[in-house]
């Protein structure tokens, strides 16, 4: 059975903005780009890291609130 939404969830749904960034980290072996970057997504930090070889892909949501959203 499917439930109805009332007018007002309707209003708040068309109110939600999604942006997707992406960042690339370069730079030379061992200088920590892996470990910014798990902590930034994850928020956590570990002192032991193999080299990356290639690349990882990390993701991270926020969400904030209209007022504090991007003007676009």
């Amino acid at each position: 059975m499917a439930s109805k939404q009332s007018d007002s969830d309707n209003e708040h749904d068309e109110d939600i903005q999604s942006h997707q960034f992406k960042i690339i980290l370069l730079g030379d072996g061992a200088v920590g780009k892996t470990s910014i970057a798990t902590r930034f997504s994850e928020e956590k930090f570990s002192q032991n890291y193999k080299q990356t070889v290639g690349v990882d892909f990390f993701m991270k949501r926020i969400h904030l609130p209209r007022k504090y959203g991007l003007p676009f």
